[in-house]
């Protein structure tokens, strides 16, 4: 997964996971980034610099969907 800047278009980094990612969300203030994947587990990492927060282990099978509640928590 790339990130870009919305206002100018410039690359802010890249993120890597052992998995494929399945679905990819932004926290309701974009600080945040919820990531769903094959690999039985969901991530939520710092914008932009990529730096993992969370782990959401012990699902049974690939984690299809993954969202914030509207109030970001």
């Amino acid at each position: 997964v790339r990130l870009w800047t919305g206002a100018d278009g410039k690359a802010q980094g890249s993120l890597r996971n052992a998995g494929d990612f399945l679905r990819v969300v932004f926290s309701p203030d974009s600080a945040h980034l919820l990531i769903s994947s094959n690999d039985r587990m969901a991530r939520i990492l710092e914008v932009p610099s990529g730096r993992e927060i969370a782990v959401l282990r012990g699902h049974e099978d690939t984690v299809l969907m993954a969202r914030f509640s509207r109030d970001g928590k």
